[in-house]
Order: structure tokens, then C-alpha cells, then sequence
């Protein structure tokens, strides 16, 4: 959210993307493109995060990027071998 305009991020299974587009916008602009599937986005509007949950082969990750830096900031955090199914994000100290 910059300037009190709202984005909103989607993602489409057949491009494995994420996409951004201003609500005041029909032009999406491509965020993220991977091999695996990408599901669960989560946004973090006070850190300015995307959360979400990636495949790898057999194994599952959950990767986020910072909405300011772009994919200079994209990082894995967690990888099991086996699928995620939900995430959810939680503001410490709230």
C-alpha cells in the first residue's frame, strides 16, 4: 500500500507467477516466476513482505521477498519433504 493506493497480489497456477496490480489498474506486473508451484501468499504490510509457499521437486519451502527491494530480498525460509498446507503470519509483539 503506497499513497492510500491499494495493490493486490495474485498468483496463476499455469504460470507459476505472482503478480501485482493496482486496483485502479487492469495491467498486472509480474512479481515472482518459479518451476514449482506456488501457492498460500501472505503479505506482511507493516515489514512490506510476500510470503509464500513453493515446491522444489518432492520438497515444500516457504520464500518471501521484500515489496520494496524486489527479488534482490528473495529469500527460502523453511524446506521440509513434505507439503505445507497452510501458513499463516502473526505480528510479534500484537
Amino acid at each position: 500500500m503506497t499513497n492510500n493506493v491499494y495493490n493486490m497480489y495474485m498468483r496463476f497456477l499455469i504460470r507459476n507467477s505472482i503478480f501485482m496490480t493496482s486496483l485502479t489498474s487492469i495491467s498486472p506486473v509480474l512479481v515472482y516466476r518459479d518451476e514449482g508451484v506456488i501457492s498460500g501468499l501472505q503479505l506482511d504490510r507493516d515489514e512490506k513482505r510476500l510470503y509464500w509457499v513453493g515446491q522444489e521437486g518432492e520438497d515444500w519451502f516457504i520464500a518471501s521477498l521484500s515489496l520494496d527491494k524486489g527479488l534482490h530480498s528473495y529469500r527460502r525460509i523453511l524446506k521440509v519433504p513434505h507439503r505445507i498446507l497452510a501458513m499463516a503470519l502473526h505480528p510479534s509483539g500484537r
